[in-house]
């Protein structure tokens, strides 16, 4: 497959693109997941998650989900099928939780900025 390609050799974005089209396909055919990982998805987008830059994470995390959720199995120390220790990816998936929460944390302080700014709007325009 052109995206397994891509995730094992490609560049930065064009890793996160194939996780992503590999993650979407695995969403739409839960069956192609046991493909995939029989072709060597998971060490790849293991390595990914591990890569640091946040994109790269969060586009491996999911796909990682959609290719291990109905066998979790895999992701057992004794298969090694993940290509890393799964110890490794606990660190990638902390950050990348952290920065989710502050990332909402950032759109609800926005949001409630606007609603504020809307709310004094309305009370000038009754003053007036």
């Amino acid at each position: 497959s052109p995206a397994l390609s891509f995730l094992h050799s490609g560049s930065g974005s064009e890793k996160v693109d194939a996780a992503t089209l590999l993650g979407s396909i695995c969403e739409k055919r839960p069956g192609a997941a046991g493909f995939l990982v029989a072709e060597g998805a998971l060490p790849a987008v293991a390595a990914l998650l591990n890569s640091g830059d946040l994109p790269s994470s969060d586009a491996a995390a999911r796909t990682l989900w959609l290719l291990v959720k109905d066998n979790k199995r895999l992701l057992s120390p004794v298969k090694g099928a993940l290509g890393v220790p799964g110890s490794t990816l606990i660190d990638a998936l902390l950050t990348l939780a952290e920065a989710s929460a502050d990332q909402q944390e950032a759109e609800d302080e926005a949001a409630g900025q606007e609603e504020g700014d809307a709310e004094g709007d309305e009370d000038e325009a009754a003053k007036e």
